[in-house]
């Protein structure tokens, strides 16, 4: 099988739970059985670690020239695993205990712990800020110092034959210059060993460290080291991921460490899709220009059996369904939910897709190209993650990853619908429209962003679509800028728009014009059916409010649903019937209204 077509599984005879790793597209459906909750259809996105994690410390050090385990004292570590806002509460983080008797030479002066300094957390963890910095780097223009012209072949497409001949097999995993010249420190480990951290970032006084396992972290102190950091292995891993998620098999591949719960071709084809998206994305970048070394540390997925499940492990909000929790360097998903039959199609084409999209936020902030906790515009994560996970039906009906910088099915639709925001509508429905404002341009307006509706991630994805397509080398060369950023550094929007401008030009008006000619110029498949969406919510008043509209798109469906929903009302229900025409679905539509 190719390696940009992965399939999930061979579809069971009607099974009585879709397996989403395995469900061909069915005909439209005539009507599903019940009304479905708010939270029916999902988006993903990152997010950062949400569990609280401590190792204390005792007495253990190092002096000038050699090191002695009596001489000083280890610094506690404290995991401190934050969440962003919207995906739930941030766990409570308690400071780490002083050892029972003091060293005969007193520590370095500790740093503070996460729990005494506040550390705000950005909208999407994607754009972590520290507001404590002063830091704004400037804007680098990335036309200076460019390297000789490549071919300019679409990233993912390939590439001309004039590519560099080692373009196919990335650097192997030794250290970069600036790992290898980063502070190490010693820490204690679960265990109680003495282990060495390596500083990833720095803050004004807050320090950020690696542990060999790939987890970030912050040190009560600091305490240096010369013994080199040793990234763990995957069978060094193992034990404690094994205790970790007991009950849990294990699938290892070249990078990947599976942990699932669920059926084994779900997590096979998960763990091959995740690999050839590693080899495809790597490939990719480096063939033109754009530095990447392997992984440093063994890539870890975890897949539950269900949704609950999924939701039992970390509490995140209803519109999460996966994500990549930046700390921790895993990403987490499920196979099941109840809730795939509300749309089977879409469900089914977005298993791949949801899987690759993770993926993607995982690998290329562990080859070199977006350092963790580096701010980067959001609509640049989400569009690069958008951009390398497009999903389709392969030729046995069932969904398949297409493949880097391939149409978006999903995306386009919601596109066309914000385009035309009068074709979702339904006379006599009196329904909010979901649309672009017309009066601000696009390009500005993404790149400014500091949160993401749910239809931005299309656009999100369009615009990357654009530029890697149509601007190659300036989007390499602006991929290279990002990719210097160090973590913990503070970037407002209004540096990552003068960085944009710097790359692209200051007419965005003009590239907003190329944008949408590119667009109309996509063939347009109609590979989803239409939706007819029927809502009621109980309002104060004893009255019953009710609205109807029509698309293609689930991102337009959840924004529209959002947008409709009184917050002075009861839990709102609501249910989306698909058609083969958009002439039946508005008909249906219509008859509720009209009711």
């Amino acid at each position: 099988m190719p390696s940009d077509q992965v399939e999930l599984g061979d579809a069971p005879p009607t099974p009585a739970v879709a397996d989403p790793g395995s469900v061909p597209v069915p005909p439209p459906r005539r009507r599903p059985s019940r009304l479905f909750p708010l939270a029916a259809l999902a988006c993903t996105t990152i997010a950062l670690a949400t569990s609280a994690f401590r190792v204390v410390a005792s007495s253990i050090g190092e002096t000038t020239g050699s090191e002695s385990l009596a001489a000083s004292r280890v610094p506690a570590f404290s995991i401190a695993l934050r969440i962003a806002e919207g995906v739930g509460p941030c766990p409570d983080v308690e400071d780490s205990e002083p050892p029972d008797s003091t060293p005969e030479n007193p520590p370095p002066p500790p740093l503070p712990t996460p729990a005494q300094v506040s550390t705000p957390v950005a909208p999407r963890p994607a754009m972590t800020r520290f507001d404590t910095a002063s830091r704004v780097a400037p804007a680098t223009s990335p036309k200076a110092d460019r390297p000789p012209p490549a071919p300019a072949a679409p990233i993912g497409k390939p590439a001309a034959a004039t590519a560099p001949a080692d373009a196919s097999p990335p650097p192997s995993p030794v250290p970069t210059p600036a790992q290898a010249e980063a502070r190490r420190i010693l820490v204690r480990d679960a265990a109680g060993h003495p282990t060495v951290a390596r500083v990833h970032g720095r803050d004004g006084d807050q320090v950020a460290v690696l542990l060999p396992d790939g987890r970030i972290g912050w040190p009560d102190g600091l305490v240096e080291t010369d013994r080199p950091f040793v990234p763990a292995t995957k069978d060094e891993m193992k034990p404690a991921l094994a205790a970790e998620y007991a009950g849990f098999e294990t699938i290892e591949t070249r990078h990947y460490l599976v942990l699932y719960q669920g059926s084994r071709s779900f997590a096979q084809a998960s763990a091959s899709l995740l690999e050839s998206l590693y080899a495809s994305l790597s490939k990719a970048l480096n063939g033109r220009g754009v530095p990447v070394h392997e992984a440093e540390f063994p890539l870890v997925a975890v897949i539950f059996r269900t949704e609950d499940e999924f939701r039992k492990h970390k509490a995140v909000a209803p519109d999460v369904q996966a994500y990549y929790e930046i700390l921790s360097n895993r990403i987490f998903l499920y196979e099941k939910s109840s809730r795939d039959q509300s749309a089977p199609e879409v469900s089914a084409l977005r298993k791949p897709q949801t899987v690759a999209h993770e993926g993607t936020h995982q690998i290329l902030q562990n080859i070199g190209v977006q350092p963790r906790l580096s701010s980067w515009p959001l609509w640049l994560v989400e569009g690069l993650a958008e951009y390398c996970a497009s999903s389709k039906v392969g030729k046995n009906g069932a969904p398949i990853w297409s493949g880097i910088g391939q149409v978006n099915l999903i995306h386009m639709a919601t596109i066309r619908d914000l385009d035309d925001p009068l074709s979702t509508q339904v006379p006599g429905a009196n329904a909010p429209t979901i649309a672009r404002d017309p009066g601000r341009p696009l390009v500005e307006y993404l790149v400014t962003r500091t949160d993401l509706s749910p239809t931005d991630y299309a656009l999100s994805w369009a615009l990357t679509y654009h530029l890697a397509i149509k601007r190659v080398d300036d989007f390499l060369d602006y991929i290279r800028v990002m990719s210097q950023i160090p973590p913990m550094e503070h970037r407002t929007p209004e540096d990552h728009l003068r960085t944009f401008k710097a790359a692209f030009g200051d007419k965005l008006g003009k590239l907003d014009v190329a944008l949408g000619s590119h667009l109309r110029k996509l063939k347009q498949v109609d590979a989803l059916p239409y939706y007819a969406v029927m809502f009621e919510q109980q309002i104060p008043g004893n009255r019953v409010r009710r609205a109807a509209m029509v698309s293609q798109s689930p991102l337009v469906i959840r924004q529209w649903i959002q947008t409709t929903t009184s917050p002075k009302g009861a839990q709102p229900r609501w249910q989306m019937l698909p058609h083969p025409s958009k002439a039946r679905a508005l008909l249906e539509a219509h008859q509720f209204i009209g009711g």
